[in-house]
C-alpha cells in the first residue's frame, strides 16, 4: 500500500494540541533531543488517519477476534491498532528483530501514565529474554509480552521435510548458486545503506575458497537498483551474491554459512541459536542476550585475519534445541476461543 494515496495537500489538515506540542518541545530540549516540525507531524498524524478509516472499513467487514502485526511502529501500524481499540479487537506485534532494553519501541514505556492508544495489546517474543524487558513495564489491563518462539526459523530447523516444496526448492537454489570449490560461506547483512569501504576490500580481497552472501536490508530493497549498480562497480571477487541472498529465506542461508558479519542486524540472535559465530559491530544493542558466538569488532577494523582466527577458534553446531513454547500457542488459542 503506498503512502502517496493517503497523501493530502490540503491547507486544512487535521488539529493539533498546540499546548501539548509546546511541552513536548521544552522536554527535548531539556534532554538534548531534535523533534520534528509541527509542519511534519501535521502530514504524518493526517496520513496516519486516513489509513485508520481504511482499516475502519476492514474490520467492520472482516470482523477479526485478534490482529497480529509484524514491527507496529509505523503509520500503517499505529493506524491499524488505533482502528482495532474502536472496535474493540485486541492487536498482537510478532516480534520481528532485536528486541532489547535499547530498543525504544520496546522497552521503558512505563513513565506514560495513560495513552496507550498507539501501543499493541499483546507482544508475541521469542524468549524470555523479550518477554523480561516488556513485563517490566507492561501492566495486565493493557498490555503484556506472550513467549510463543520463532516458529518460522524452528520449521526449518526441526521438519525440514514437511516443508512446502517451495521452500525445500530455495534450498536448492541456494545450493546451485555456490561453485564447488568455496568450501566457506560468509553472510554480510547491511543495514540501511552500502557496506563501509573496508568490508568490500575485506571481500575482495579474500581467499578464492570464501563466497559471500550480501543480504540487504528490508527497507532497501525497495532501492535494489541503486545497490546492484554499486556492488557491481565496486566488488571483484567473483563468489559474491546479493541478489537470491536477499530474496532467498533466511534459513535456506543459515543452513549453509560458516560465520556472519553485520554491524547490527538482529541476524546475531539467531546465529548464536544455531551456533554460527558473528562479527558485530554494535555491542550495546545484544547487552540484553547472553551471546556465546560473538566478536565485536568496528566494521573498519575488521580484517581477513581476524575472520580467519573466528573461523578456526569457533567449533559450532547447527542444531537449534527444540523449545516448549506450548503455554504461548495456548495462550492464542485461548484468546481466539473467547468474545473479545
Amino acid at each position: 500500500m503506498k503512502r502517496k494515496i493517503f497523501f493530502t495537500k490540503d491547507k486544512n489538515i487535521t488539529s493539533f494540541n498546540c499546548d501539548d506540542f509546546k511541552k513536548a518541545t521544552e522536554f527535548a530540549k531539556l534532554h538534548h533531543v531534535k523533534l520534528p516540525s509541527k509542519t511534519w507531524l501535521k502530514k504524518n498524524i493526517n496520513i496516519m488517519r486516513r489509513f485508520e478509516k481504511y482499516y475502519d472499513e476492514i474490520i467492520e467487514k472482516c470482523k477479526p477476534k485478534l490482529i497480529i502485526i509484524e514491527c507496529y511502529y509505523s503509520l500503517e501500524g499505529m493506524a491499524l491498532i488505533r482502528s482495532a481499540k474502536k472496535h474493540s479487537i485486541k492487536v498482537a506485534d510478532l516480534q520481528h528483530g532485536v528486541q532489547g532494553s535499547k530498543h525504544i519501541a520496546y522497552a521503558d514505556w512505563k513513565k506514560i501514565a495513560e495513552g496507550y492508544e498507539l501501543l499493541p495489546d499483546i507482544f508475541f517474543v521469542y524468549s524470555q529474554t523479550e518477554a523480561d524487558i516488556i513485563n517490566k513495564w507492561a501492566t495486565l489491563d493493557k498490555q503484556q509480552a506472550i513467549v510463543i518462539g520463532d516458529a518460522w526459523l524452528e520449521a526449518w530447523q526441526n521438519n525440514k521435510a514437511q516443508l512446502p516444496l517451495a521452500f525445500s526448492n530455495c534450498v536448492k537454489k541456494a545450493e546451485s548458486i555456490v561453485p564447488a570449490e568455496a568450501d566457506v560461506e560468509i553472510l554480510f547483512s547491511m543495514d540501511y545503506g552500502m557496506p563501509d569501504k573496508n568490508i568490500i576490500k575485506i571481500i575482495n580481497e579474500s581467499p578464492k575458497n570464501y563466497f559471500w552472501w550480501i543480504r540487504m536490508h528490508p527497507i532497501c530493497k525497495n532501492n535494489y537498483a541503486n545497490f546492484d549498480k554499486n556492488f557491481r562497480k565496486s566488488i571483484t571477487h567473483k563468489n559474491v551474491n546479493w541478489l537470491e541472498a536477499t530474496e532467498l529465506p533466511l534459513p535456506a542461508i543459515l543452513a549453509r554459512i560458516n560465520l556472519h558479519i553485520t554491524y547490527c542486524s538482529s541476524i546475531t540472535i539467531t546465529c548464536d541459536r544455531l551456533g554460527i559465530p558473528t562479527i558485530v559491530e554494535t555491542e550495546s544493542l545484544f547487552t540484553d542476550y547472553n551471546l556465546k558466538n560473538c566478536v565485536y569488532c568496528s566494521m573498519k577494523k575488521v580484517n581477513n585475519e581476524l575472520i580467519r582466527k573466528v573461523l578456526i577458534d569457533n567449533t559450532y553446531s547447527k542444531e537449534m534445541s527444540k523449545k516448549d513454547n506450548t503455554a504461548g500457542i495456548e495462550f492464542i488459542k485461548n484468546l481466539l476461543r473467547r468474545d473479545i
